[in-house]
């Protein structure tokens, strides 16, 4: 037999070479490792690992029915004023008062101290600014309806404290 003769030299080469390349086939798998993971990898592999299953659910049934009557909001008129020079916003509200009492206001019988309260309360709830020349506002028909209403329901004794303004202006006798 002959005797093996193995230098220390071819040993830890050999060692060496073993190690690196354990080292780049670690390397190696975490890399692919982390593309297969975090970057989805090549679909074709991960469908045969992952198999799609067609999984049906039961939906409930919706049954949708249409409304039997669609109501279509009627968009109220809008009534319109410029400011002249020397007006407020209450002698806005008296003109839009006037306007819409002569388009719809026969049978109201409202007095001089029933238009003071609207345009009062028409002033009130527009807003409480001066005015520029030229300067226009709007009043809603809902907005004036709302003010008839409530002058229709004052007391004799608010009426009657109302008739001193009245007096101050006579053109609301029409």
């Amino acid at each position: 037999m002959n005797p093996i003769t193995v230098t220390l030299t071819k040993i830890r080469t050999k060692r060496r070479i073993l190690n690196l390349g354990v080292l780049l086939v670690f390397i190696l798998m975490l890399i692919g490792g982390y593309f297969l993971v975090f970057k989805g990898g090549p679909s074709w592999r991960v469908a045969q690992v992952f198999p799609e299953k067609k999984v049906e659910e039961e939906l409930p049934e919706v049954v949708i029915t249409p409304p039997e009557k669609i109501e279509v909001p009627v968009q109220s008129k809008i009534y319109e004023e410029v400011a002249q020079p020397g007006e407020g916003i209450t002698h806005l509200a008296r003109k839009v008062l006037k306007e819409y009492l002569q388009e719809k206001g026969g049978g109201l019988n409202l007095t001089p101290e029933h238009k003071i309260y609207i345009e009062d309360y028409l002033q009130k709830k527009t807003g409480d600014y001066w005015l520029q020349v030229g300067q226009k506002l709007t009043f809603s028909e809902e907005l004036i309806k709302e003010a008839i209403e409530k002058a229709q329901t004052l007391s004799e004794e608010q009426l009657q404290n109302l008739s001193q303004y009245a007096k101050l202006v006579p053109e609301l006798n029409y």
